[in-house]
């Protein structure tokens, strides 16, 4: 009777085992498989930021005049990867600044 007892929970114990494995199989899935995760649709979804060319340090998510001097906002150019607005912003200072 003690030898049934012993194989009855080892396979529970493998049942068991084999859900948690499932379950956690499934859940990386989905996580691989739902909408948006691909890089290059989020690549799209970037939105365009604005900037001021005589006042680098202004920069806005929609077209406008620059709260500084009131000059119209001119996107700013996309540079691959991470090098966002801040970037941007430094390639429009002059030389003598940047050095």
């Amino acid at each position: 009777m003690i030898d049934m007892n012993l194989k009855e929970k080892r396979t529970k114990v493998i049942a068991l085992a084999i859900v948690v494995v499932l379950a956690g199989t499934a859940a990386i899935a989905t996580f691989f498989v739902r909408p948006g995760y691909h890089h290059h649709e989020n690549i799209a979804k970037e939105e365009t930021l604005y900037t001021c060319g005589m006042h680098p340090q202004v920069i806005q998510k929609k077209p406008g005049n620059c709260p500084i001097c009131g000059m119209k906002l001119t996107p700013i150019r996309k540079q691959g990867g991470v090098a966002s607005a801040s970037t941007s912003a430094q390639n429009h200072l002059p030389s003598r600044l940047t050095r």
